[in-house]
């Protein structure tokens, strides 16, 4: 009897209790509890899996009747995975990754590594800098964050520069594909939703052994957000200040009323979206919409050089440049299925649609859109072996909108559609193997073939590449890879690559060779254009490939909470291809016009001080043979950025105030204008001088409940705008104030988790 009383007591108990194990997760150094940790708990016994999130108090609930594997992660502290008993209740501590060394990438040998692991420094910036420092354009994330690295505004809008290196050699994926579209071969920036990247990527140097043409300066690959909840409901606000008021209480019966409307859009950027994960199948959708405030800035004097080879002077007037307002939106959506633990679908799909408003008043302007579709296959056959099939279709068209017409015309489409299959095996815990094989077509329908025509050019080509990652032992780790490339202009171009890494405790050495090509673009192969009866820009069917070798040699010592990282590289750069003026200055032809050379040294440097600030800084110094006729970069030879924050978490509530500076060094080179001098065209050479400035910025975050997260922020704390304004120099419009509202809606809610597939 009094067994059987015993029995039923430890049943009840067991029943009672044993519901509301609880697993507590602490700070490692610190004994507190840390919350809002993502958490996957996998049965063992199927491949059922379930997410939740830590509470305030650091805890979630073990209520399980059998033995779950259990993986936490939280960006700033290293990912753990450990087994849970039935109804066990655990303290379970967590150990800091201060730098997030530890943080999964991808892009640098296209296969999973932890970031402390990559035979090439790659830099990462997370979801977490971008979010907190309320950016919206991907150009002021990716300038303000990393050295070496500007936005330039020339005449067809905005160029990047990278390295010493134009967006011509600086490829940009999102989630391992290329974008099509370009504006004076700079993709679309706008068509980048900031408020839904997980991850920022870069690798700096030629890549072209794993991502082929356009990879011979860097890649920088954005990897957007995935769904892992059962529930994700997100909206994104942000307003700031207008850059300039052109007109005021503009009434619809104004005279060019529309013009007057378009060139004071507000500053404000809206997005959410929704997330669904259940059982085998995720999906989320996601839309944004955007508008810009376009500005006018005017030079506050006339600019007049001495020629250095001829006896005359050049004067430029005072000129204004115009920095066009747009209003665009997006919408996209992915869908993921899961069967059993070794095979996954996705499939994705986007639109966007983009209103570019420039300043002429003639009832007219220019309309992009973009349609994005593909997805891939993932089958494992084992843990050491898996096969992945990709297809990925973007189509960019450009358009003249006609307002009173209300129709629009096409004058440009750039398609590219792109399959490829790709193997990963491992070989005797060694050697990870990577074996693909893709197929790329372009499409580029212009009328800057044949006057006043449209017509179409194409191009393709065939791709195999190998890749051996090779690790010794915990210290030695080689990558040794080659590309080949059968394009049909060229033919086949091979791109070799070999890095490797020595690790010596808290010391780490890279060293990187790799051979980058740049295909010609279509219009530089076959543009004939008339430049309004002023000159005509001609391509060449006959160009080669320009090519690179590029080399370079790394240190990095992580100590604790010091971290440092020393890059020095050089960069051979053969056929460049660029525009001559020829036939009496009639013709502008491209041409493979020169060989050059750049070299330069980069400094990466995080400390994290008094428990609750960390510095972040770069500097970047990058030497460019700067003469008239070969003048590669357009960059300044010293640049550097500075980031301070302090952190604060209680409780419920997290702030971080943050302070980031851009420093653009003076610069000194030579350039040169095409003038009558004495009844003939000459080249008139003239030396030029910047003058240093910098940009900072401040922003204020307060997460309340890891729900709700709102940002004050000034840009461009000083007020820095530019005395003359050209591609060399910042087109800031001045300090602007920012206000940026997060909320995350699913987490106000305290939903019970259940098993998912």
């Amino acid at each position: 009897m009094k067994l059987t009383y015993l029995l039923t007591i430890l049943f009840l108990n067991n029943i009672l209790f044993s519901q509301n194990t609880k697993i507590k997760l602490l700070d490692s150094n610190t004994k507190e509890p840390v919350f809002y940790a993502n958490i996957i708990l996998g049965s063992l016994q199927n491949h059922k899996k379930m997410y939740l999130i830590s509470s305030i108090n650091g805890e979630f609930t073990n209520s399980y009747s059998e033995k779950m594997l259990v993986t936490i992660s939280l960006i700033g502290y290293k990912t753990l995975t450990d087994t849970l008993l039935p109804s066990e209740s655990k303290t379970i501590f967590l150990i800091p990754d201060v730098f997030n060394l530890e943080q999964v990438v991808v892009t640098a040998t296209r296969t999973n590594k932890m970031l402390k692991n990559t035979p090439v420094i790659t830099q990462v910036i997370n979801a977490n800098d971008i979010q907190t420092k309320g950016y919206t354009k991907l150009e002021n994330v990716l300038e303000n964050e990393l050295p070496g690295l500007d936005f330039q505004q020339v005449g067809y809008g905005t160029d990047i520069n990278m390295h010493g290196l134009s967006s011509k050699n600086i490829l940009i994926l999102v989630d391992g594909e290329k974008l099509a579209g370009e504006n004076g071969n700079n993709i679309d920036y706008s068509r980048i939703n900031t408020s839904d990247i997980d991850r920022i990527e870069i690798v700096k140097g030629a890549s072209s052994a794993l991502y082929g043409s356009q990879a011979m300066g860097g890649v920088i690959n954005i990897i957007t957000k995935k769904t892992k909840k059962h529930l994700e409901l997100n909206i994104v606000s942000k307003l700031t200040e207008r850059n300039q008021v052109n007109y005021k209480n503009v009434k619809i019966t104004d005279d060019n009323y529309k013009y007057k409307l378009y060139v004071d859009m507000p500053n404000i950027e809206n997005s959410a979206t929704i997330g669904l994960n259940f059982y085998n199948v995720s999906s989320r959708t996601n839309f944004s919409r955007k508008s810009f405030d376009g500005y006018k800035l005017i030079d506050l004097y006339s600019q007049s050089y001495k020629a250095i080879n001829i006896d005359t002077t050049i004067v430029y007037p005072k000129e204004q440049t115009n920095v066009d307002g747009f209003q665009d939106y997006t919408i996209s959506q992915t869908l993921s299925y899961n069967l059993k633990s070794n095979f996954n679908v996705n499939l994705y799909g986007s639109y966007y649609n983009h209103n570019q408003y420039d300043f002429n008043i003639d009832n007219k302007y220019q309309n992009y859109e973009d349609i994005t579709y593909g997805g891939n296959i993932v089958y494992k056959f084992n843990d050491k072996f898996n096969l992945k099939a990709f297809f990925n279709r973007d189509e960019y068209n450009k358009y003249d909108y006609l307002e009173k017409l209300f129709e629009k015309k096409i004058n440009y489409k750039n398609v590219y559609v792109n399959p490829k299959i790709v193997a990963d095996l491992e070989i005797f815990n060694r050697h990870s193997i990577i074996i693909g094989s893709e197929y790329f077509a372009e499409g580029l329908l212009s009328d800057k073939y044949i006057k006043d025509t449209l017509t179409n050019q194409s191009i393709n080509n065939y791709v195999f590449y190998f890749q051996d990652d090779i690790v010794l032992n915990e210290k030695i780790n080689f990558v040794i890879g080659v590309r080949a490339d059968v394009h049909s202009t060229f033919g086949l171009y091979p791109s070799p690559k070999l890095s490797a890494m020595y690790r010596i405790k808290s010391n780490v050495l890279r060293f990187n060779y790799a051979k980058g090509f740049r295909s010609p673009t279509l219009k530089e192969l076959y543009m004939n254009w008339d430049m309004l009866g002023m000159f005509t820009i001609k391509g060449d069917v006959n160009l080669k490939p320009e090519t690179n070798n590029y080399i370079s040699l790394s240190y990095e010592y992580t100590q604790n909470n010091f971290n440092v990282a020393t890059t020095f590289y050089k960069n051979w750069i053969i056929n460049k291809i660029d525009g001559e003026w020829q036939e009496n200055q009639t013709v502008y032809k491209y041409v493979n016009i020169y060989n050059a050379e750049l070299s330069g040294v980069e400094v990466l440097l995080k400390y994290k001080f008094l428990k609750h600030f960390n510095f972040g800084g770069g500097y970047s110094f990058v030497v460019d043979n700067r003469s008239a006729e070969s003048q590669i970069s357009t960059i300044s030879p010293h640049s550097a950025t500075v980031k301070i924050e302090y952190n604060f978490s209680k409780s419920f509530y997290t702030s971080l105030i943050s302070i980031n500076g851009k420093i653009t060094g003076a610069k000194n080179y030579q350039d040169f204008a095409d003038i009558l001098y004495r009844g003939e065209n000459v080249k008139a050479i003239y030396n030029v001088h910047y003058n240093a400035f910098s940009i900072w910025n401040l922003s204020f975050s307060q997460k309340i409940y890891n729900s709700t997260n709102l940002i004050f922020g000034v840009n461009n704390i000083f007020d820095y705008k530019p005395d003359l304004v050209n591609f060399n120099t910042s087109i800031n419009p001045g300090r602007r104030v920012f206000v940026s509202l997060q909320i995350n809606i699913d987490n106000f809610f305290n939903n019970k988790q259940k098993l998912v597939k």
